[in-house]
C-alpha cells in the first residue's frame, strides 16, 4: 500500500504527521468547542485522526471517516468523508488548513482505493469550501445550518487517478507553501 502522507512529507523532515494524535486533537478540539462531528454514533470507531506538526509545534488536526454504504452493491461502496479541520490560532492564515485537507483525501484513498464512490466534507469555513472547490467539490450552501456541504463523485477508475492526482498536486503546494511561510515568520521573530 502506498502511503502517500510519507512520501509527501520526504523532503520536509521539519513536518510530522501523527495518526491517531489524541493529544493534538484535544488539544485543537478545545479551541473550537462548536464544531460538531457528523460521523454516525455508531461508527465512531471509524474515525481517523491525523495531528501535524512542524518542529514540535502543533499545527492543527483533521479528523476523517469511510464508511460503508449499506445501501449501495459492494463495488465501490464506500463514501468518504473529512469531518473536521481544526487549526491553531497561531497559524492560521499560512494554508495550514488547505494542508490537512490535503492530507486526509490522500490517506483515505490510499486506504480505500477503487472503494469510494464519494467524498465529501461539511465544510463551516469558507476557507475549506474554496480548497475543496479548487479540486472539483460540488458545492450546496445551507445556510439554515451555518455550513456548505461538498462533494466529489467518483464514477470511474479513472476519475479516481485524475482526482488523487488534483489532490497530491493540491498537496505539494500546499506543504511548500506552509513550509515557505513558517521559515519566513521564523525568520521574522
Amino acid at each position: 500500500m502506498e502511503d502517500s502522507l510519507e512520501r509527501l512529507f520526504e523532503q520536509y523532515p521539519k513536518f510530522t504527521v501523527e495518526e491517531n494524535d489524541l493529544d493534538q486533537y484535544g488539544r485543537m478540539r478545545a479551541l473550537e468547542p462548536g464544531l460538531v462531528s457528523s460521523v454516525p454514533i455508531d461508527q465512531a470507531n471509524a474515525l481517523h485522526i491525523l495531528g501535524l506538526h512542524h518542529r514540535g509545534q502543533g499545527l492543527g488536526a483533521v479528523t476523517f471517516f469511510c464508511l460503508d454504504n449499506r445501501l449501495k452493491k459492494p463495488k465501490g461502496s464506500r463514501y468518504g468523508r473529512v469531518d473536521l479541520v481544526i487549526t491553531d490560532p497561531a497559524v492560521r492564515g499560512l494554508g495550514v488548513g488547505r494542508l490537512l485537507v490535503a492530507c486526509a483525501l490522500l490517506r483515505l484513498f490510499d486506504r480505500n482505493p477503487g472503494c469510494i464512490y464519494s467524498v465529501s466534507c461539511l465544510a463551516a469555513h469558507a476557507a475549506i469550501a474554496k480548497v475543496l472547490d479548487q479540486i472539483g467539490f460540488e458545492h450546496r450552501h445551507m445556510p439554515e445550518r451555518n455550513y456548505s456541504h461538498e462533494e466529489y463523485r467518483l464514477r470511474t477508475p479513472d476519475e479516481e487517478c485524475e482526482f488523487r492526482r488534483r489532490v497530491w498536486d493540491l498537496a505539494r503546494e500546499c506543504v511548500r507553501s506552509v513550509n515557505y511561510r513558517l521559515i519566513q515568520r521564523r525568520h521574522a521573530a
